[in-house]
């Protein structure tokens, strides 16, 4: 089912995209992100599906000191890569300088740019840990991100 944009109380988002939880056999935060991502432009992929297409169903990469985001398979070889490029999409990966103002109004100026062409954003780091989750939309009065993540 593909997504509509909202406008409402001074709130912009795009609809129906459901929430991110756990014990649904979807952890693999990424791969369910972009699922939900898919689905919400249209495209009827499940997460089974996008874990083989992507290889991360197949991927084994850990730190040799254990660091917790071994896991995540932007970490190392980046799967993320090639899942977009098998379904035909062009993809990248956006990272800033934190401590930058303008790095961030840049950024924040390319969410909402996204989320007005009805794309939601696969993130990072949203809230409380190294998570993938899905920015949905933005304030319209001041700053601020709509998202959904586990948490």
């Amino acid at each position: 089912m593909k997504s509509q944009i909202i406008r409402k109380d001074q709130k912009v988002f795009i609809d129906n995209i459901p929430k991110l939880e756990w014990d649904k056999g979807t952890e693999i935060s990424f791969v369910r992100s972009a699922q939900l991502v898919l689905n919400s432009l249209g495209e009827n992929y499940s997460y089974n599906q996008l874990m083989g297409i992507s290889g991360a169903a197949f991927r084994f990469h850990f730190h040799p000191d254990w660091c917790p985001s071994s896991g995540d398979v932007t970490t190392g070889f980046d799967v993320s890569r090639v899942l977009f490029k098998s379904l035909g999409y062009a993809s990248e990966l956006y990272a800033i300088d934190d401590n930058k103002f303008d790095d961030i109004r840049r950024l924040y100026q390319r969410i909402i740019t996204q989320i007005n062409n009805g794309i939601p954003i696969i993130a990072v780091n949203l809230k409380v840990c190294a998570e993938w989750g899905i920015i949905t939309g933005y304030l319209e009065n001041r700053p601020g991100i709509l998202c959904r993540t586990y948490f």
